[in-house]
């Protein structure tokens, strides 16, 4: 399957993307399959990766609140022991091929 990440294109658009579901992925697999992330928005967020596949279809991977971004060092978790991400994209396809790229990776 053939996609681009932030780190091969910087013309991914998310703006219109929006959430489709959740993945449960250790972050160490993430970075395997779709490179290195992106710092997250230091609020919210501490890491995402933007995808944009070869059908057009866009998905933002990023954790939601569990990391220190949100939750301070003493009770969030690093990016690397996060496990359950969130994944927003500009159709509900999204959640199939970004599970499908990482089964591949398995």
């Amino acid at each position: 399957m053939k996609y681009n990440t932030h780190n091969t294109s910087s013309k991914i658009r998310t703006a219109t993307t929006s959430l489709q579901g959740t993945i449960e992925c250790p972050y160490e697999t993430l970075v395997l399959v779709f490179g290195k992330p992106m710092q997250g928005d230091e609020e919210d967020t501490d890491a995402e990766w933007d995808i944009e596949f070869e059908d057009g279809s866009i998905a933002n991977i990023y954790n939601w609140r569990t990391g220190i971004a949100f939750m301070g060092i003493e009770k969030g978790l690093s990016i690397e022991n996060i496990t359950h991400w969130h994944v927003s994209g500009n159709n509900h396809r999204v959640m199939e091929l970004v599970r499908e790229c990482l089964e591949i990776s398995q």
